[in-house]
């Protein structure tokens, strides 16, 4: 009985503002976009003094039921999203206290996120098409890395793609190069997925790019399954399935790695060219390492333009 008392007041606390309400009398709240572990998120109309619209933006707010820890991750976001500097990455707009809760504006960046694209839209990446976005993804990674930090939740929620390109979002488990364990204010331990270390976000993207590649894969049907199985659902369905084997996974669809199931293997599923089976093989720390993001987009350059001068030659 206590324990669900204390899972009601939890709720309480955290449920999301209403759209129409004005934080800090300048951030006008339009939609909730989501709760995380730390957080809830909203797209907002930034008000001027006069009304006017100042454009939209991503409002953060820490969650009230983890207040401490989520506040210094919050604060560390604010600092790593400052330090970066990037057309594809989002700017900080403003961070500010209310309602005894830290606050986060940032540039709202429209489009898809890649977890939407694969699992909602069926959108298929060939090699070709994941190499080039790859290239793109590295752009932001190196950037970031040589802002001295490391993203470590390079995961496919945390990608959106739009018109403009690929950007690069939630910075809120962003640390410094090498950084060791980071602590709050009162010195416990703030979570944290990886090291700080520039190969954590190689791999993290070497599992990002698996994602892609198995979107168009379709596991044969076994003798045993009815034929309904060919159909468009169920496909969609076992591109899914395809999905989670691309990183090993046994749990959920974000990207987050897992142990990895028994008897799966992404070499022996996917049809991919020698030089990309290579590159992921390095990203993934089964061969030779990169040794930065830089080096990574030379072997993904030289991998697109094998495939392109075998296209060219048939």
């Amino acid at each position: 009985m206590l324990e669900w008392i204390k899972e009601f007041i939890r709720a309480w606390r955290d449920y999301p503002i209403q759209p129409g309400r004005r934080i800090a009398g300048r951030y006008e709240v339009i939609e909730w976009l989501g709760m995380g572990s730390y957080g809830l998120s909203y797209r907002c109309i930034e008000r001027r003094e006069n009304g006017e619209s100042a454009g939209e933006v991503a409002l953060k707010q820490a969650k009230p039921s983890r207040r401490r820890t989520a506040g210094a991750l919050l604060t560390r976001e604010r600092d790593a999203l400052l330090a970066m500097d990037h057309p594809f990455i989002p700017r900080c707009r403003g961070f500010f206290t209310e309602m005894r809760c830290e606050w986060l504006a940032a540039d709202y960046v429209r489009g898809r996120t890649l977890e939407n694209l694969i699992f909602e839209d069926g959108r298929i990446f060939d090699e070709a098409d994941c190499l080039r976005w790859a290239l793109e993804l590295f752009d932001r990674i190196a950037h970031v890395h040589s802002r001295g930090y490391v993203h470590l939740d390079i995961r496919i929620p945390n990608v959106i793609m739009n018109e403009d390109g690929l950007h690069l979002i939630d910075f809120g488990l962003a640390r410094r190069i090498g950084e060791h364990e980071a602590t709050d204010p009162e010195g416990s331990p703030l979570p944290s997925r990886m090291p700080a270390r520039v190969v954590s976000d190689l791999e993290d993207a070497a599992h990002l790019l698996l994602y892609m590649l198995y979107s168009g894969y379709t596991p044969p049907v076994g003798p045993s399954e009815p034929k309904s199985a060919a159909s468009a659902g169920s496909a969609a369905k076992r591109r899914a399935f395809g999905a989670h084997r691309a990183a090993g996974l046994t749990s959920d669809r974000s990207g987050s790695r897992a142990e990895p199931v028994a008897g799966s293997s992404w070499e022996n599923e996917l049809a991919l060219s020698a030089p990309t089976a290579a590159l992921l093989r390095r990203l993934l720390r089964l061969d030779a390492p990169f040794a930065d993001a830089a080096e990574a987009s030379e072997a993904i350059r030289s991998s697109l333009n094998v495939l392109e001068r075998a296209k060219a030659g048939n």
